[in-house]
């Protein structure tokens, strides 16, 4: 993906969310459906399948936090 400068900032580098949004596996890997996304908003889904439990069986920070 190369850097867009009419983006908002990310870094050092600016992307158009429709770019990012096609090359991001972490998203697939815990199965979020993005509903919506642009350049100031995003809604997401994320099922809580039992794989994604800690030990008390609550939602791991890490799945959370994604």
């Amino acid at each position: 993906m190369q850097p867009d400068e009419s983006g908002p900032a990310t870094g050092l580098q600016r992307f158009k969310m429709g770019q990012w949004i096609r090359c991001a596996p972490f998203e697939k890997r815990l199965h979020i459906d993005i509903i919506e996304a642009d350049d100031d908003r995003a809604v997401l889904d994320m099922p809580f399948p039992i794989v994604f439990a800690q030990g008390a069986g609550l939602v791991h920070g890490g799945a959370l936090v994604g």
